[in-house]
């Protein structure tokens, strides 16, 4: 699942480069790699320092070069510099040990993460879970802003507040196994001018086959055989 939401976010990004004009520009689309890194070594963090949550040194913490490349467009593939965009899409597989998949979308100047969870909506229990699950990108994305350049390229001050968190209300799944495919749908729809939200688990049959078709032809077109 993780190579096939990665080959899709590449191919909106392919998409958006093709065909300019039919996309919304103030995104940088990012890897599930991404959410990963960050949230491995938020654990260790914690892990080291029980009050970390409380106490972490935002400005003061020293990224590894992998992450600022993130920031500087350097990774993934198709990123793109940050300073130039105002919101970040990542999609994130928590829920371990059997793995669920929510997509995040973080405005880096108003400090926000809203979080699509396809699931959102079944349990109250599920908003504090997920809260803590992206904690990784609440902490360690402000330093990343700060040692990527994100600050100084945009001639404003560094901020070391951590993000705030919501949820975004979204299309929900009914079945246990469609996640991943409501998160691509997520970021397409987010991206897409002419997308709406309009659609939802009764749609999952024709979008797993439109996904899987169009990764498989490295398909810059949202065009599909009829017959899928």
């Amino acid at each position: 699942m993780i190579q096939h939401i990665d080959a899709y976010m590449s191919l909106l990004a392919k998409r958006r480069e093709s065909k300019p004009e039919n996309f919304r520009h103030s995104l940088v689309l990012l890897s599930s790699e991404f959410y990963t890194k960050l949230n491995v070594e938020w654990k260790s963090i914690i892990e080291a320092d029980k009050e970390a949550e409380s106490s972490f040194d935002v400005l003061g913490f020293e990224c590894p070069a992998d992450w600022i490349e993130y920031g500087c467009g350097g990774r993934p593939g198709w990123g793109q510099p940050w300073w130039l965009y105002t919101q970040l899409l990542i999609p994130c597989c928590v829920g371990e040990p059997d793995g669920h998949w929510i997509l995040c979308k973080v405005d880096l100047l108003d400090r926000h993460i809203s979080i699509c969870d396809p699931t959102g909506a079944k349990k109250k229990s599920n908003y504090g879970e997920r809260f803590k699950q992206v904690m990784p990108l609440r902490q360690l994305i402000p330093s990343i802003m700060n040692k990527c350049g994100f600050y100084s390229n945009r001639g404003e001050v560094p901020r070391g507040s951590i993000f705030s968190v919501g949820r975004q209300i979204i299309p929900q799944q009914v079945d246990n196994c469609s996640c991943g495919v409501f998160i691509c749908k997520y970021a397409e729809t987010a991206i897409v001018k002419s997308a709406d939200w309009n659609w939802g688990q009764k749609d999952m049959p024709k979008f797993r086959k439109e996904i899987a078709f169009d990764i498989y032809n490295n398909s810059v077109s949202f065009k599909s055989p009829k017959d899928l």
